[in-house]
């Protein structure tokens, strides 16, 4: 870590996907959409905090 500015010195790519089904409940097909890409964006979430702990994690 940067003393000076806080700066961590860690970069990483992550991204997931997520199928999601139309059902009865949806009134469009955006709401799929929608659900879809919030259960992507939570696995990439997910993903990206468990490898900045894995960082952190003393070796």
């Amino acid at each position: 870590m940067d003393v000076r500015t806080g700066a961590i010195p860690y970069a990483e790519t992550f991204d997931a996907d997520h199928l999601e089904r139309q059902n009865g409940s949806d009134v469009k097909i955006s709401d799929a959409q929608r659900r879809a890409e919030q259960e992507g964006t939570l696995k990439a979430v997910r993903q990206a905090g468990k490898a900045l702990g894995d960082f952190f994690r003393p070796r």
